[in-house]
C-alpha cells in the first residue's frame, strides 16, 4: 500500500517545530501551534486513506 512518501519528512518536521527551544518565544509558540495543527491535519487524511482502502472484513 503506497503511502505518501513526504509524509515521514513533514512528520519529522512538524514533531522537530513542535519541540523547538524556547517555546514561550511568540514566533516559536505559534510555529509549534501551527505544526501541531498540521499534524493533525496529516493524521486524518492518513486515516481517511486507510479507511477507504480497507475493505469490510478488515473493518470488522
Amino acid at each position: 500500500m503506497p503511502i505518501r512518501l513526504m509524509v515521514g519528512v513533514l512528520i519529522l518536521k512538524h514533531l522537530y517545530n513542535i519541540g523547538a527551544c524556547n517555546g514561550k518565544h511568540p514566533k516559536r509558540a505559534k510555529q509549534a501551534k501551527k505544526a501541531k495543527k498540521r499534524l493533525k491535519t496529516i493524521a486524518n487524511k492518513l486515516l481517511r486513506e486507510l479507511e477507504r482502502k480497507m475493505t469490510e472484513d478488515q473493518k470488522a
